[in-house]
């Protein structure tokens, strides 16, 4: 008799353990706060190619920013195939915080300045 009450405690015990196990992990994962886990690197850089992407700097960082375009390629040898006629922009950009970037640049087009504020507020989780 002694031998099947032990086999059946054997059989049984797993199954009564299990659920006191479920029990405390369901207290535990009650007892904490979700997380929010934000996408980050979406974009490499502040820039895509001459225009601007998602990213922000980080709070104190500093962006020098150097950028140029060709003339036309088929103006031949003499134009050094748009060598000669390019254009440039060179700017720094700034990160008040890590959401809100200012910038200044100037461009050897027309000789003009410019400015930009970038505020992100919302981000992807």
């Amino acid at each position: 008799m002694k031998k099947w009450i032990s086999i059946i405690s054997i059989l049984f015990l797993p199954v009564f353990t299990g659920k006191g196990q479920e029990d405390l992990l369901d207290m535990l994962e009650a007892s904490e706060e979700p997380i929010t886990n934000y996408t980050i690197a979406t974009f490499k850089s502040t820039r895509i190619v001459s225009g601007h992407s998602i990213e922000t700097n980080a709070e104190g960082v500093l962006q020098f920013l150097i950028g140029h375009r060709f003339g036309r390629l088929n103006s031949g040898w003499r134009d050094l195939f748009g060598i000669d006629n390019a254009t440039m922009r060179m700017g720094f950009e700034y990160g008040l915080t890590d959401n809100i970037n200012l910038g200044i640049g100037r461009s050897s087009f027309q000789k003009t300045y410019d400015g930009t504020f970038k505020w992100r507020f919302l981000r992807q989780k």
